[in-house]
């Protein structure tokens, strides 16, 4: 495939990606056609299938996306020039904001509102966004034995809850504006890794 070819491949499916975010975003999953989202899109219905099998595969596909918006710049990263709560202050304000922020609590609220018939689709968003996290934190404090005496993976997924400390549930209820959550998201981080690190 020539160079041309795979920027325009990648152009299309960016294209077709950022439709889909506002198109399932707004009218929700099940009301969300592939008709809509073509037009959206401005492409034909064989370009999207081109690029995706199904409607759900679209829909994974955007989860992924908007996790990897934050995730591509954490993952294996941890400057010699960073302390271990440096980076831990780093990565929980970017996941906390990451899952704080409108694209992410959006789906979230999309994929809530099918869970009772599709849990394959909640596993999947549960998995490209918490699950990934998790997976980063577990290795980096097992890597480092940030956290002393302490089951590594249970106390990975703690410290992942704290970052996020009732803010998540409030914006997904629509209690709490993104601006407000992410304005409590450095103090919430900081004070959760203060705890994690206090030597019992």
């Amino acid at each position: 495939m020539r160079q041309g070819e795979t920027r325009t491949k990648i152009r299309k499916r960016a294209q077709i990606l950022a439709a889909a975010e506002r198109v399932f975003f707004t009218h929700g999953y099940d009301r969300t056609s592939v008709n809509e989202l073509r037009r959206e899109a401005g492409v034909s219905k064989g370009t999207i299938y081109a690029y995706f099998d199904s409607k759900e595969a679209l829909f994974r596909a955007l989860c992924d996306e908007i996790h990897d918006r934050v995730f591509v710049g954490l993952i294996n990263t941890h400057p010699t020039e960073e302390s271990d709560r440096e980076w831990l202050l780093r990565f929980g304000i970017a996941f906390a904001c990451l899952m704080t922020g409108e694209p992410a609590i959006a789906a979230g609220r999309t994929v809530i509102a099918v869970a009772d018939r599709m849990s394959e689709l909640c596993e999947a968003f549960f998995e490209s966004g918490f699950q990934r996290g998790l997976a980063i934190l577990t290795q980096f404090l097992s890597d480092r034995e940030t956290i002393p005496g302490l089951d590594v993976p249970h106390a990975a997924r703690s410290l992942l809850e704290l970052f996020l400390s009732g803010i998540h549930r409030e914006r997904l209820l629509g209690l709490m504006s993104e601006q407000d959550a992410h304005a409590q998201v450095p103090e919430t981080v900081a004070r959760a890794i203060a705890i994690a690190c206090r030597r019992t």
